[in-house]
């Protein structure tokens, strides 16, 4: 046998041939080993705040809180009673004509039900106000007076005041003695004092601790002298009491 000649130049590739059929589809492999947990990525922005959601029900009450210990006792009110009052009567009074100014004295608290707080000096007829502030004042005066015998002057006008002394003609306090005047034309004029009646001060005043308050008559001309109380009737009821 000869020897292997050298090896030919390859030849030209030939045209590529046709795709065959796909084949069957093999079974599937098996789940390969998950691979390592990546890294987390960026956070994202914000998004926009959502809608206030509906407001749920209300919840129940909750248990009541233990009750706290008691107060201390506060001051005692007032018992509503006036601090100073009193009421004293004047049985019977003289008050001579013609003069100008005649203190009321002698009152008298020895039968019931008038009583004294003893701010009245009951013999001098002097009211000593105790402490300064408003009281209350009630005077009822029953009077006679004689018959007149000639007219009473235009400027004459008699009167019951309460004052404070030492002022002697000007009253807190005020109570004319009622007048009746008559005028008949061409027949009669007259002016007089009414035989028998009454006269009441009230009044509240606004006083200061130490002030001394008298009943007084102030005759302003007046002639006649006055009777004051008499068998059926006091001459004088005097009542104050304070306002605070």
């Amino acid at each position: 046998m000869g020897q292997t000649g050298p090896q030919g130049f390859q030849g030209f590739f030939g045209a590529q041939g046709f795709f065959g059929k796909t084949g069957l589809t093999g079974p599937q492999g098996f789940q390969g080993i998950y691979g390592p947990q990546g890294s987390f990525g960026l956070t994202g922005l914000l998004g926009p705040q959502g809608l206030d959601g509906i407001l749920g029900a209300q919840g129940a009450l909750g248990l009541s809180g233990v009750i706290g210990s008691q107060g201390s006792r506060g001051p005692q009110g007032s018992t509503g009673l006036p601090k100073y009052a009193f009421s004293v009567l004047l049985n019977s009074f003289s008050i001579t004509g013609g003069v100008n100014n005649t203190q009321l004295t002698g009152f008298t608290v020895a039968a019931s039900p008038y009583y004294n707080d003893g701010s009245l000096n009951t013999t001098t007829g002097n009211f000593t106000v105790p402490e300064t502030g408003k009281y209350s004042f009630r005077i009822d005066i029953n009077y006679n007076a004689p018959t007149l015998t000639v007219s009473l002057g235009g400027s004459i006008f008699p009167s019951f005041i309460l004052r404070r002394s030492p002022s002697t003609t000007t009253g807190l306090i005020v109570a004319a003695l009622p007048v009746l005047d008559v005028a008949v034309v061409l027949l009669l004029t007259l002016r007089a004092v009414i035989g028998n009646g009454s006269v009441t001060l009230v009044g509240d005043l606004q006083l200061n601790a130490g002030d001394v308050i008298q009943l007084a008559f102030v005759s302003s001309g007046l002639s006649l002298g006055l009777q004051l109380g008499s068998s059926i009737q006091p001459g004088v009821v005097w009542s104050t009491t304070s306002l605070f």
